[in-house]
């Protein structure tokens, strides 16, 4: 992790600056690999490893990494908190699941023809309208590195976050072997508490992740908190579409993946704008997919992406039929 990036953490309960404790770092100490993070008022520390820095609540912590940790650096047992907090069941689920199932949805998901159209047609249309170069952008809900890969050869420097430590590590390996670990750091946290100093991002990104989040409205209250003025801020995620049992129809037919979604993981025009603009955005909301995802597994690369963006392009102008979609974005700015 780049020592700039380190100034702008800050610990997940008490939003503290860190102090950092070394233990490994690259040659010309521009990288810390190993270090305690530290939270001296508090009298908490978090641990930094293999780059990836864990910020959670201790209740979300893994407690078997952590006993590694310490074992490895001689450290001393964590300071017991002054008050025991019971973890949401949600956020458990979702750690338990990516840790049992990372390689599975690795398959199945990140490398699903589908994605790979959809991608290129939602995240890369924004892209090529918001140059990122050298611009500081944070990714929520980032999983194992599928739109922080397009992000980082971009050019901006990102720093990618998620609840599950396993897909972040898979991430890792893949901007390594991208040669575009330069331009990305790892951090650990809930996406309704980021650990980062306000007002300290240029762009920001959640893309299919807000319906794994226990809370997205404070979610996106958080991303707001994080942006500076004038940022941009590009969200996409599953559509509340009056046609979804068709498409819930056809999974339970020729089932595509297997996901642990949150209790609500659909969502509509209304919650888009209303939370965003509680969070201090100026939005506006289209959609994209109205066809099954099924069809891109028949039509890939090219001919998926001409097929995708021709029918996004004429069935979102037509009134009523453009609400048929299952997918539903937003395009963002901090006010």
């Amino acid at each position: 992790m780049k020592r700039e990036t380190l100034e702008a953490l800050r610990a997940p309960l008490s939003g503290n600056p860190l102090e950092i404790e070394v233990f490994e770092q690259s040659e010309d100490g521009s990288r810390i690999e190993q270090a305690r993070l530290i939270d001296r008022e508090a009298g908490v520390w978090y641990r930094l490893e293999d780059g990836i820095a864990e910020l959670l609540p201790s209740e979300y912590q893994n407690v078997e990494r952590w006993a590694r940790f310490r074992e490895r650096f001689s450290l001393e047992e964590q300071v017991a908190e002054a008050e025991a907090r019971t973890p949401d069941a949600q956020p458990i689920e979702q750690i338990e699941f990516f840790g049992r199932h990372h390689d599975q949805y690795e398959e199945e998901v990140v490398k699903s023809p589908f994605y790979d159209v959809m991608d290129a047609v939602t995240l890369g249309h924004w892209l090529s309208g918001h140059p990122l170069r050298d611009k500081a952008l944070i990714e929520v809900g980032a999983g194992s590195g599928r739109q922080t890969l397009p992000l980082a050869r971009s050019g901006a420097r990102v720093l990618a976050t998620d609840l599950s430590e396993e897909m972040l590590r898979l991430a890792r390996r893949k901007l390594h072997a991208a040669g575009l670990l330069e331009r990305v750091d790892f951090a650990v946290c809930l996406a309704e508490r980021l650990p980062v100093a306000s007002d300290r991002f240029d762009a920001g990104l959640i893309f299919g992740s807000m319906h794994h989040f226990k809370d997205p409205a404070a979610s996106l209250r958080e991303m707001g908190r994080a942006l500076r003025s004038g940022a941009p801020f590009y969200l996409l995620e599953p559509h509340d579409s009056p046609v979804r049992p068709v498409f819930d129809w056809l999974m339970n037919r020729w089932t595509l993946w297997e996901e642990e979604a949150a209790d609500d993981p659909l969502f509509n025009r209304e919650q888009f704008e209303r939370w965003l603009g509680a969070a201090g955005f100026r939005s506006s909301v289209s959609y994209s997919t109205y066809l099954p995802p099924h069809l891109f597994y028949l039509f890939r690369g090219g001919l998926g992406r001409a097929l995708l963006g021709g029918s996004d392009a004429v069935l979102s102008r037509i009134p009523g039929l453009n609400k048929l979609a299952g997918v539903i974005t937003a395009e963002a700015v901090k006010i």
